[in-house]
């Protein structure tokens, strides 16, 4: 009897480090109403959350290969560590690029592109 009782005590204990580790973020959320996927409706509401304000440029991407890429008629080189965006991803393969798509980007001194960001539409981000 004294083992089980021993044993209920170590479970017990291991539950209430368990509950300080976890802390009061769930009740919080149940509290404020929210959703363990605020993140995931921040970005339906905002698709662009993880864009940067201000890009090089803009345009439709024609072609891409793993040195160059074409958007609207103009060539870029691409930097050796260029990253690839999509909305709601911070990174993405370059095979998610598809001809024909709106994008913005940054380039280096060099005049590389350094990051392609995808768009919906042509107009998105646009300076005010």
């Amino acid at each position: 009897m004294a083992k089980i009782i021993r044993r209920c005590l170590k479970n017990m204990w291991v539950l209430a480090c368990l509950a300080i580790l976890i802390g009061p973020g769930p009740q919080l959320i149940a509290r404020e109403g929210g959703s363990e996927h605020k993140m995931v409706r921040d970005v339906v509401q905002n698709p662009y959350k993880n864009y940067p304000e201000e890009f090089t440029g803009r345009g439709v991407l024609e072609a891409l290969n793993s040195k160059i890429v074409v958007i609207s008629d103009s060539e870029y080189s691409l930097d050796s560590n260029v990253s690839f965006h999509l909305p709601g991803r911070d990174h993405a393969s370059p095979s998610a690029f598809e001809k024909g798509q709106a994008v913005a980007f940054i380039v280096n001194e060099e005049g590389q592109i350094i990051s392609i960001w995808t768009l919906n539409q042509m107009e998105d981000l646009m300076p005010k």
